[in-house]
């Protein structure tokens, strides 16, 4: 048994408060890169606009090719170029929107579109379908190209940029429809035992 005061005793002391206070340290430098991943994490922001912006061709390329496959008649109607344009125009408003955090250009754009394609004889439903050709192909692309952290926050920006949007058409739609005068339909003659 070595005695408290020899020499070796006091070398294996000291080595044992070296070895417990550089594990000190490093667990300090352990928890503070932590604490500092975990400030980061918290603080950093997905450019969800930007990463959007540089999948721009296989998102539009995808939100035509379900245009194609939706057969919707207007837009086959007005060829591929036009629907492309017009998918183009709308993926630019999403991504006007996402990057300030501001509705009101989709908002705006859909209105318009509501107006247009109501002028021109469109049923709201093939309307719809464009958007949410857009909503699909944009989702697709975050899934397969972010991380499974970042899904949550890249598809409830695009659903709540588009989602405004999609509201905004109807409301429209609907406004424009209900001042229009439609013929009344005497449906009685529909149903049995009725004068």
């Amino acid at each position: 048994m070595l005695a408290c005061g020899s020499p070796l005793a006091l070398g294996l002391w000291e080595s044992r408060s070296a070895v417990s206070g550089l594990a000190d340290v490093l667990v300090g430098r352990v928890a503070q890169n932590v604490s500092e991943r975990s400030q980061m994490i918290a603080t950093a922001q997905l450019d969800i606009a930007a990463f959007l912006d540089q999948q721009r061709d296989p998102i539009l390329a995808a939100g035509g090719a379900a245009l194609s496959r939706a057969r919707v008649q207007h837009y086959a109607s007005v060829g591929e170029e036009t629907t492309f344009e017009r998918l183009n125009a709308l993926f630019d408003q999403l991504l006007t929107a996402l990057a300030r955090r501001d509705l009101n250009p989709i908002v705006t754009h859909a209105e318009q579109v509501a107006d247009e394609r109501f002028e021109a004889g469109y049923d709201l439903s093939e309307v719809q379908v464009a958007f949410n050709a857009l909503e699909e192909a944009t989702w697709s692309r975050v899934l397969a190209e972010l991380s499974p952290a970042e899904f949550a926050e890249a598809i409830g920006l695009i659903s709540t940029v588009l989602g405004a949007g999609k509201d905004a058409l109807a409301r429209r739609y609907v406004a424009r429809a209900a001042k229009t005068q439609v013929r009344s339909l005497d449906l009685r003659a529909v149903f049995a035992g009725t004068p």
